[in-house]
């Protein structure tokens, strides 16, 4: 992530901070209005500390791109391969006999 994104995501912080800290709360309509601007400040403070990680796929070694924060919340391994490789991937664990989802299988109607 640039140093000015993480710049300007923490001033964004700290603008949030200041607002639920002294903004007004004695109206239904500030309330509203306050709970407004604080979730506005976090959405685009959260879209600025997005990052995207770039790796060499195992197989094919192109350069791909891929989100690095959504795999740590899910606790997830680091992708190895790139897309188009990792659906090849797929394809072939399906021609080898290996079920991708055996719930999705189509029934067996030969037996009438």
């Amino acid at each position: 992530m640039p140093p000015d994104d993480l710049q300007r995501a923490t001033a964004l912080r700290e603008a949030a901070r200041l607002v639920e800290e002294f903004a007004p709360t004695t109206d239904v309509r500030h309330i509203r209005d306050r709970t407004d601007i604080l979730r506005r400040l976090g959405l685009i403070a959260a879209n600025l500390e997005r990052r995207d990680t770039a790796s060499i796929c195992r197989r094919c070694h192109a350069v791909f791109h891929y989100r690095a924060a959504w795999y740590e919340q899910r606790a997830l391994s680091i992708p190895r391969h790139c897309d188009i490789c990792r659906a090849i991937r797929k394809q072939e664990r399906g021609r080898a006999g290996f079920a991708s989802n055996p719930a999705l299988e189509s029934p067996d109607v030969s037996h009438r």
